[in-house]
């Protein structure tokens, strides 16, 4: 296995077929529920403001906290903190797609200068297997799957055998 470390983003990354689907923070929550509800596969949807930057990720764990609120159980898992106050607040009227979007989110994200690990420090930190990739003017420019950092931290040990 490749070291991490030395793997850089531009290394490997390559411009997918089909975009990720990235849409504005003042939609409507129910595009999200529609983008979700007819593709099993998506992982994730990334949000960005009126300048097109990148301002979070909107994940299926943001669809069942959302959910919890609609049955009124979001506390039952975990107990109370400030923080799950916090985002109960945020969840219980919320319509658009920014008042769902976790807000820590928006460091979920890599340049293409950056190392896998980064990436897979970025998913680990806030549970999510899709990452969009970033230009300098924090635009998306593409995204990274836990899948294309897993094969690319095998790339060395394959060409060998």
């Amino acid at each position: 296995m490749r070291n991490l470390n030395t793997i850089l983003i531009k290394d490997f990354y390559q411009i997918d077929v089909d975009p990720p689907i990235v849409i504005s923070q003042d939609d409507e929550f129910a595009e999200v529920i529609h983008l979700f509800s007819s593709s099993s596969e998506l992982r994730g949807v990334f949000v960005a403001d009126h300048k097109d930057q990148f301002v979070g990720v909107i994940t299926r764990s943001d669809l069942l906290d959302w959910t919890r609120v609609q049955v009124g159980d979001f506390f039952d898992e975990g107990g109370q903190t400030s923080d799950k106050t916090i985002r109960l607040s945020n969840l219980i009227h919320a319509t658009t797609v920014g008042e769902i979007m976790n807000p820590n989110t928006v460091m979920a994200s890599v340049r293409l200068e950056n190392t896998a690990k980064d990436a897979m420090m970025n998913m680990v930190t806030h549970y999510i297997v899709v990452i969009p990739v970033i230009d300098d003017e924090n635009k998306i420019i593409g995204d990274i799957k836990l899948s294309e950092l897993l094969e690319a931290s095998l790339m060395d040990q394959n060409s060998s055998q």
